[in-house]
């Protein structure tokens, strides 16, 4: 690079830019902002300090404030009319104490102040009491009136003169010699009252709770960060909390703690001493206090408030004006340097290039153009600096040419990953089974879309006994447990929870190993296979059914001509006896087994063949009708009550219905067999699924053993001493004829036959 002719021996930019600043600095206006920061200091201390102190005067006005109006309160109390006859005579009539009941009910009722307003006698024995309770005054119950004569405060009020009153520390209320619970913190006014005579006649005291003291302290709103106490003229602590936020003022009767615990002796007895003043802890904490007392002063009593706020914050305004003060010498000094920096512009600007240059560098322009002749270190990093761009250049091209065939690389090995996912994917979930990856500790650490539609939430990071089973703890005879124990696989059938009911599931656990032959996970299948054991359990029940109605029909065949023959012949020899009456009747008897064998072959016949259907378009209402009307009269002899329900807008149902009504018949009337001492038959009939109308008969009588209800439409099958288990049978194959289905529900109590009827969907007459 050619260099100017007007050479100059080199001078670095750090010592040019340091001589620009130092000479814009203004030390004069420094001087002169540290005088008035001084003055302006030792103003606003005094302000914040005056502040605190009016403060916590205007706490113990309001205080005082209270306590006043309480004294007068109690003043008009003892005033009252309704007192008269007490004072006058000890002997006072019911209708009297109920006038000073109903006197102090409505004062108390505008008062809520007063925890307690009482009269008491000269004796000491609560006279008339009212509590509030519940937020709401009461009268107390005689049988609940107490003696206080031992209590100081009476003692200590008998003593005083007409119209004086007497005012109490702050203490617990104490009921029938116990602290009350929850604790109540209160002040007692009591004053003395006297008969004309001046004999006297007793006090009337009333219970300012001592929570008034701290929403007055609460309602003034001093902020969040002023700590409030009260304590009595001994420096007990009664109470203290934040004026505001979650720790709020309270009393602490029960922590028995000082103000020697937290603030030196001679401090504590200057702040006892004076009325009010302004006092600095050791630890840089402005304590303001000033002092309550009661408008009587017998005898002498009072309390301070004491208010403690650390002097950071009582001196905030000194801060923030710090901070304005700091802020406009700032200004000036950014001022004075940027009167500097258009100054050195020009000696800036070789910078600006560089890095402008090096901007272009960062966005991979490499033929970059510097005309920088500054004769110094810039002019010498602007040569290396283009020096530095010829050789990134030759290494990029080499790298671009590497990335290139790694790219390339890349992209077909991921195209073939996410290939192979993907049908690994397809398989797993075409599966229709639930798959699940598990560690040793039993979590689930992978699972397909399968098992998650199971859970109903996933299962990922979960007990296997709890997805599976919904238990925390393991199975007995758990398969993982043995597959973990053994290191051999297993395959056995078991009964998981569904949404729907237990479910029959084909469990297979096999072990996956890690590279030292220890076994790392579980991989568990699990095949519902609930539909399929039923179709098996159908089918064998279809095959039985069969072989059974071929059975059927040989024996009504082979019976039913020998019974008529029978049947005839007696008849003939019941007309030949006549005269006979001993031995009609026994002809009789024989004639009437002979039709009760009869019938019992007719059912066979009829499970054997049953009757071709001849459906039609039927309403369902209609056909419970029917039903009810023959079930009348057996319902009301049995005392069976019947509770009926058809939901609006049912569809007529596709069926024969004379079979139909037979099955009906006969569910209504086996429910009837079950409730011999009365109960209640529900008939509910719905459209809940749009291919079936829902019959659901229901009855209250024992209901049917779990251990029979699979075996309840087998033939022959009975709980009956007298049937013969074909009546359910004869009904779950009439009602498959005509395309529906019987089946047992699973009511609270009783038993339940739901049947559904094909709707009518425009086929058929």
């Amino acid at each position: 690079m050619k260099r100017s002719v007007f050479y100059r021996w080199p001078i670095n930019i750090r010592t040019k830019l340091l001589v620009l600043v130092i000479g814009a600095a203004c030390l004069p206006v420094l001087a002169l902002a540290s005088f008035y920061y001084t003055f302006m200091v030792d103003s606003l201390r005094q302000q914040a300090e005056g502040r605190e102190l009016m403060q916590v005067n205007i706490l113990a006005d309001r205080i005082r404030s209270l306590i006043t109006s309480a004294e007068h309160d109690l003043l008009f109390l003892a005033g009252l009319p309704a007192l008269q006859p007490f004072v006058v005579s000890p002997t006072i009539s019911t209708d009297e104490r109920g006038h000073l009941h109903e006197t102090f009910l409505a004062f108390s009722r505008t008062h809520s102040q007063f925890d307690q307003v009482r009269y008491l006698d000269a004796a000491g024995m609560e006279v008339v009491r009212i509590n509030h309770n519940a937020g709401r005054p009461i009268v107390v119950d005689e049988q609940r009136l107490q003696n206080k004569a031992s209590r100081y405060y009476f003692r200590e009020t008998m003593q005083l003169q007409r119209g004086q009153i007497y005012v109490s520390p702050i203490d617990l209320n104490i009921e029938w010699g116990h602290v009350e619970e929850p604790a109540k913190p209160m002040i007692r006014l009591a004053t003395p009252l006297f008969s004309v005579t001046g004999e006297p006649r007793g006090m009337v005291v009333v219970n300012l709770l001592g929570e008034q003291f701290l929403e007055q302290l609460e309602g003034a709103k001093l902020g969040s960060e002023r700590r409030v106490a009260i304590t009595d003229r001994g420096g007990k602590l009664l109470a203290e909390g934040w004026s505001e936020g979650e720790e709020m003022l309270a009393f602490a009767f029960d922590e028995g703690r000082r103000l020697q615990d937290d603030l030196p002796g001679d401090l504590v007895s200057m702040l006892l001493q004076q009325r009010a003043g302004i006092l600095v802890a050791p630890d840089e904490v402005l304590i303001a206090h000033a002092t309550i007392t009661p408008s009587t002063d017998l005898p002498q009593r009072f309390w301070k408030v004491i208010t403690r706020l650390p002097r950071a914050t009582a001196m905030r305004a000194v801060s923030s004006f710090s901070i304005l003060f700091l802020a406009i010498l700032g200004i000036v000094l950014i001022i004075a340097v940027f009167i500097g920096a258009v100054v050195a512009r020009h000696f800036l600007r070789p910078i600006r290039d560089l890095k402008a240059g090096t901007k272009a560098l960062a966005r991979g322009e490499y033929d970059v153009n510097l005309q920088i002749l500054t004769n110094d270190e810039i002019e010498e990093l602007a040569d290396d600096f283009l020096a530095m761009t010829r050789q990134l250049k030759a290494k990029d091209e080499k790298i671009q040419g590497y990335n290139h065939e790694l790219e390339e690389t890349v992209a077909r090995r991921s195209s073939e990953i996410i290939e192979e996912k993907q049908k690994l994917d397809s398989i797993v979930e075409s599966l229709g089974a639930a798959l699940a990856l598990i560690d040793d500790r039993f979590i689930i650490r992978w699972h397909n879309q399968t098992l998650a539609q199971w859970c109903g939430a996933s299962p990922l990071g979960r007990h296997c006994c709890e997805v599976y089973h919904r238990g925390t703890e393991a199975c007995e005879g758990c398969a993982l447990q043995s597959v973990f124990e053994t290191g051999a696989g297993e395959s056995r059938e078991t009964q998981l929870p569904g949404f729907d009911g237990p479910r029959d599931c084909l469990e297979t656990v096999r072990p996956i190993f890690d590279e030292d032959g220890g076994i790392k996970y579980l991989l568990k299948l699990s095949q519902d296979i609930t539909e399929k054991k039923e179709l098996e359990r159908q089918l064998l029940q279809a095959e039985r059914l069969s072989s059974l109605g071929e059975f059927s029909a040989g024996i009504a065949h082979e019976i039913g001509n020998p019974l008529g023959s029978m049947k005839l012949n007696a008849q003939i020899l019941e007309r030949r006896l006549n005269g006979q009456v001993d031995e009609r009747v026994a002809v009789q008897r024989i004639v009437d087994q002979i039709d009760r064998l009869d019938g019992i072959v007719k059912t066979f016949s009829a499970f054997a063949r049953p009757k071709q259907t001849h459906a039609i378009r039927y309403p369902a209402e209609s056909l419970l009708d029917d039903v009810f009307a023959l079930t009348a009269v057996n319902l009301q002899r049995n005392k069976v009550r019947l509770s009926r329900d058809v939901q609006p807008g049912i569809p007529q149902v596709y069926v024969d219905t004379s079979q139909i009504q037979q099955v009906v018949l006969n569910l209504i009337l086996n429910a009837i067999q079950a409730m011999p001492e009365g109960g209640t038959l529900n008939v509910l009939c719905s459209c809940q699924v749009p291919e079936y109308v829902q019959l659901s008969i229901a009855d209250s009588g024992p209901g049917i053993p779990a251990e029979v209800q699979e075996k309840i439409f087998e033939p022959f099958f009975t709980t009956k001493s007298d049937g013969t288990g074909l009546g359910l049978s004869i009904a779950y194959n009439l009602v498959k004829h005509n395309g529906g289905r019987l089946s047992l529900g699973a009511p609270e109590g009783g038993a339940e036959f739901i049947l559904e009827l094909p709707v009518v969907r425009g086929s058929g007459p």
